[in-house]
């Protein structure tokens, strides 16, 4: 049972991680489609997708 456990965990960290993957790719698109004040915002909030893709993959690792 144990290990099924960790093996739905280790899906959702995999699906959080696609999904967030797919957000930054989509923000990095609109990027040159906007204007400088929307590229800053975009941008940041880039950084702020990076972030939560590294710490899901170290949980995933753990």
């Amino acid at each position: 049972m144990k290990y099924i456990v960790k093996w739905w965990r280790l899906m959702d960290i995999t699906e959080l991680i696609d999904k967030y993957k797919k957000e930054q790719q989509l923000i990095e698109s609109m990027i040159n489609l906007t204007n400088i004040h929307q590229n800053s915002l975009l941008i940041s909030k880039l950084d702020v997708y990076e972030e939560i893709i590294k710490d899901l993959e170290k949980i995933k690792r753990q």
